[in-house]
């Protein structure tokens, strides 16, 4: 899964800098302002929330639960 961040932020940064040279004319400036934000919105959301809900949705767990429960209990005895 983290092998798609460099694809998905080098493409969302080649479209945001595509846009600079617009961004400043009167009849385009606010389209490419547009465009820009909205590819930074959905790049954060491809990258961030996408996998967080889908985590959520299918429950999946961390392949390191098991041994953060082992560390939790032998922090506990060591309370004890």
């Amino acid at each position: 899964m983290t092998g798609s961040l460099r694809p998905i932020l080098l493409t969302a940064a080649a479209a945001i800098l595509g846009m600079i040279p617009i961004a400043p004319t009167v009849f385009w400036g606010p389209m490419a302002y547009a465009v820009m934000g909205g590819l930074v919105v959905a790049t954060l959301l491809t990258l961030v929330f996408l996998p967080a809900l889908y985590v959520a949705w299918f429950r999946i767990k961390s392949k390191w639960e098991p041994e953060l429960a082992i560390a939790a209990e032998v922090a506990a005895l060591g309370q004890g």
